[in-house]
């Protein structure tokens, strides 16, 4: 393979503006070395009812396991009618929904939780001591026909079909005795938001958020959201030159001041996070003062005996979560029960066997459980990130120059062609295109690299 000097001038350039900003990069992930624990509250519930016990037992016999949270969701009547706390039933009239309930103070309370969060123009209507109207709109009304399974396993859809409503899903507060049980078992408290943008006023659900954490003295490292949308999150509002909702910003600005950082969720191929309308805009706000969560999906769950030799007790989940934290700078793990043979694995040890195995591997990459601390805004120099590409883009010239017969005007005009592009991108008016400009020299650097190293 021939060399051009010149070329090799500008790889060379390019190779030691990328070694800056490998170095800046490392530099501010030094500090990054703390991970956290939250299991979910209302998985723990479950597995107590399994067992027999009550939440508090099993609060008490979780606490040495290396769970640092319990995560508590907002109560919607969605959850609150999967829960066996809670005594309700909904029903459809038209749009509108029913909720009836024996218990007095629990239809008081949902009474409450509509009307604290709600739009002005959204009517919520008391109509007895047991019976709530929560009006409704067309465009919030769901039906779906009714999946049933037979004895044998076969799956068959109905004709009878399910109604049901958006509203189920509008955030109505926090279960008090949960916050209150957790705090007392030592735990710290990780509230879950839930909003419905078409019911909810965005300024009062922000407000319910942080006065349940003044209320209750909670003092949380991060925050997840639950459901399709950030808390706030309304698109028909107006917004200012940089695109930016008054609520996002106010949202943004209290969670800064509270060091309260983003939890952004990964998906379950691990291929990016969830997709959350509103994150991006509040993380923006936030300089991006966040962090990468991991959820034990329903496949994690079963992977607690593997099936391989030495991979019987949770050795291939504690192999996943190690990954994510060294690999992908995870830094949250929403913990959930364990399954085997169909049933929550119910011993604490199994789940502190795995944590403490996860904390000693990694101990060697000098990571603790502790409380989080984000990692600092990094704002790479944009000259440096041209001169990066530059190089990356000489190199390609280079071997262009060895398939083919380049002159040595075209080289010069398509290096310069080059500069010109990386320039307007990264410091030009152009700066929009960034995103798509760096996967693109991501790529061709993948490309190139070990054809430049070939002696051939």
């Amino acid at each position: 393979m021939k060399y051009n000097k010149k070329l090799i001038l500008l790889f060379i350039i390019g190779l030691i503006a990328s070694g800056v900003l490998v170095w800046q990069r490392f530099d501010v992930e030094s500090y990054y070395k703390n991970y956290e624990v939250d299991f979910y509250y209302s998985d723990l519930e479950k597995l107590a009812q399994q067992e027999s016990k009550s939440i508090d037992q099993y609060l008490d016999m979780m606490k040495d396991t290396g769970v640092m949270n319990m995560f508590i969701r907002e109560e919607t009547i969605q959850s609150m009618k999967q829960s066996p706390d809670y005594d309700l039933e909904t029903r459809m009239s038209g749009y509108d929904m029913i909720i009836e309930s024996p218990d007095e103070d629990l239809i008081q309370w949902i009474y409450n939780g509509y009307n604290n969060v709600k739009k002005s123009e959204r009517e919520v209507i008391l109509e007895d001591k047991n019976t709530i109207r929560v009006v409704g709109e067309s465009y919030e009304q769901i039906t779906a026909p009714v999946l049933t399974i037979g004895n044998y396993g076969q799956r068959n859809i109905t004709t009878q079909v399910w109604e049901g409503s958006m509203l189920e899903t509008v955030g109505l507060g926090y279960s008090q005795k949960a916050i209150e049980k957790t705090l007392a078992h030592g735990y710290g408290v990780i509230l879950a938001p839930t909003y419905n943008g078409d019911f909810q006023d965005a300024d009062k659900s922000i407000d319910r958020y942080f006065s349940v954490l003044d209320q209750n003295k909670i003092s949380p490292s991060h925050i997840i959201f639950t459901g399709l949308n950030v808390v706030g999150y309304d698109p028909y509002k107006d917004k200012d030159e940089d695109g930016r909702t008054p609520a996002m910003i106010k949202l943004g600005k209290e969670l800064e001041d509270r060091s309260i950082a983003l939890g952004f969720i990964e998906s379950s191929s691990q291929g990016g996070y969830l997709e959350t309308k509103g994150m991006e805009e509040l993380a923006d706000i936030m300089q991006y003062e966040a962090t990468g969560s991991y959820l034990t999906w329903d496949f994690i769950q079963n992977k607690f005996d593997y099936g391989i030799p030495g991979h019987h007790n949770g050795e291939e989940i504690t192999n996943i979560f190690f990954r994510g934290i060294t690999t992908r700078n995870i830094r949250i793990i929403a913990l959930k029960p364990f399954v085997k043979n169909e049933r929550y694995i119910a011993e604490p040890e199994a789940y502190k066997n795995v944590l403490d195995n996860l904390a000693k591997r990694l101990s060697v990459h000098g990571i603790k459980p502790g409380k989080l601390k984000t990692m600092e805004y990094f704002d790479p120099n944009p000259i440096l990130k041209a001169l990066s590409g530059l190089g990356i883009l000489a190199a390609g010239l280079m071997i262009l120059d060895n398939l083919f017969t380049v002159g040595k005007k075209t080289r010069y005009v398509l290096m310069g062609l080059a500069a010109a592009g990386l320039l307007l991108v990264y410091i030009g008016p152009l700066a929009g295109l960034e995103g798509l400009m760096s996967k693109a020299l991501a790529l061709v650097g993948a490309m190139v690299m070990p054809v430049i190293a070939c002696p051939c």
